[in-house]
Formats: C-alpha cells, structure tokens, sequence
C-alpha cells in the first residue's frame, strides 16, 4: 500500500491546532474532495480563498471545535464558491461579527440552514464587489446565497445600499426578507424563484429594482412598494 493512501481514505480532518500560511485556506484546497465528512478549522482563521471547501458533496460538518457551520470571529473574508455545492451540509449559520466580505456563490446550491434558519447580513459587508479578482478569477459577482435549501430568512440590516445580482436566486427555501429603509438598488434576479411568501415591503429608498429581482414568486400575495417612481 502506497504509504500516502490513507489520504484517499480520510474521513475527518481536524485544523484545529494547524498554523495556516496567512491564517488562510488555500484557494480550491479541498474542492471536490467527496471523502471528507467533518473539517474542524483553527480558531485564528482570518480567511477562505476561493472555491476552498467547494463541491465536498459529503461534507455534513465544516466549523470550529465549538460546532458545525460554527466560523470562528477572527474570519474577514469567505472567498467565492466557498461552500458551492455542498449539498449535505446543514445546520444554522451565524455569520461572524468581524466578517468583512462574501465572495460570489459562496453559499450557492448548498444546503447550510435549517427549518427556523434566519440570516443576518450585517453593513459594512462587502456582498456586491468581486473580492477574489486578485486570484485571477474574476468570473460573477453575485449569487451569494443562489440556489440554497433551507435558508428561511434573510435580514439586512440597516445601512445596506445595495443587494447584488442573483442574490438568493432560485433559493427555494427562502421564505421571508427584511429590506432596511437605506437600501436603494436591488439588482437583477436578486430574489428571483425564491419560496417567498405573504406580503414583501420594498422601500421607499429603493430606486433601482433591476430586471426579474422578484420574478417567479408565485406565493407572495403583495408587494408594498414606497417609491411610485420604480
């Protein structure tokens, strides 16, 4: 047996006590990797590079020693695709306090969330901008939440200008959102072919809403619109 087969076979990685070059993971580190089941990351980790952790269609537990989807306060930047197409993992997420940027399709076709999931969305967090442009990989800037399952809940909070492109596009979990009386651009396909539904209030600082943000929403009963003029 080649003395490095076990690492095909490994089924939990524990990070935690690992010093990470730059407190980072490397871009497209474990993408792929359908062995790995459980990936403990240090507690001191500052930033995920692009497609990371991605399409780990088995991974059912990513997080600190303090819990699953449990990401640590230290952590600035979730680069794009981050968690794209990790389809097994659930569980609620608290996205960290001193979170500065979300890269684009960080959360797309992943199952994070769960049945009373609410997600918070803090000013200040850079969701609009392509952060991973440095690593050559410019490709599109939004979708950050495209296509997840079990997100009910999306709440910005106040100070947001702007929702991105695709946003939370075909999530078809999502149920509810919060807009904040400071946004003023919803961009195209944001909350397209969601499970939204009842009464969605969009406000009167909104003045750009780009094309298809709402569409496809068959259950929502009423849109209140403040501004007449969109």
């Amino acid at each position: 047996e080649n003395s490095f087969d076990w690492l095909s076979k490994l089924k939990v990685l524990d990070l935690s006590g690992a010093a990470c070059e730059n407190n980072e993971i490397p871009p497209h580190a474990f993408r792929e990797n359908t062995n790995i089941t459980k990936i403990i990351i240090p507690d001191n980790l500052e930033r995920t590079r692009i497609h990371a952790f991605s399409s780990m269609t088995n991974l059912t537990y990513l997080g600190t020693n303090a819990g699953n989807l449990k990401l640590p306060e230290s952590l600035k930047v979730l680069g794009a695709g981050t968690f794209f197409k990790d389809s097994s993992l659930e569980g609620k997420l608290d996205l960290p306090k001193n979170l500065e940027a979300i890269g684009a399709a960080c959360f797309n076709g992943s199952a994070v969330g769960d049945k009373n999931s609410t997600v918070f969305i803090r000013n200040g967090v850079e969701t609009v901008k392509n952060i991973d442009a440095a690593d050559g990989q410019t490709g599109s800037k939004g979708a950050i939440f495209a296509g997840t399952t079990n997100i009910k809940s999306i709440v910005f909070e106040e100070g947001i200008q702007e929702i991105g492109d695709s946003f939370s596009n075909e999530s078809s979990g999502l149920t509810s959102i919060v807009l904040p009386n400071t946004v003023k651009n919803i961009d195209g396909r944001a909350f397209r072919k969601t499970g939204l539904t009842g009464t969605v209030v969009i406000p009167a600082s909104v003045k750009t809403i780009g094309a298809s943000a709402f569409a496809k929403n068959t259950s929502v009963d009423n849109f209140i619109v403040g501004n007449p003029n969109i």
